[in-house]
């Protein structure tokens, strides 16, 4: 997730931020980091390797419990 990733998604009108801790996580620099710790609303971080495995193994579940944390972020945050 660069610098210019970020500016760019400023300029969009979003409701939540999802990110993918497998893939992001782990190359947030202090300065991103930051700065999504100040971000105008909700940010989530999702395994989506675990997405991916759940969507295969046909586990509604998982699907639910993800829209549920989404909701419920929402519903805390409203604009």
């Amino acid at each position: 997730m660069s610098e210019q990733f970020l500016g760019g998604l400023e300029l969009t009108e979003h409701d939540v931020l999802l990110i993918d801790q497998d893939e992001d996580l782990h190359t947030l620099s202090p300065n991103r980091a930051e700065r999504l710790r100040h971000w105008p609303v909700p940010v989530l971080f999702n395994d989506s390797m675990a997405t991916r495995l759940s969507l295969r193994q046909g586990n509604p579940e998982f699907g639910r419990l993800l829209v549920e944390q989404i909701s419920a972020l929402l519903t805390h945050n409203p604009k």
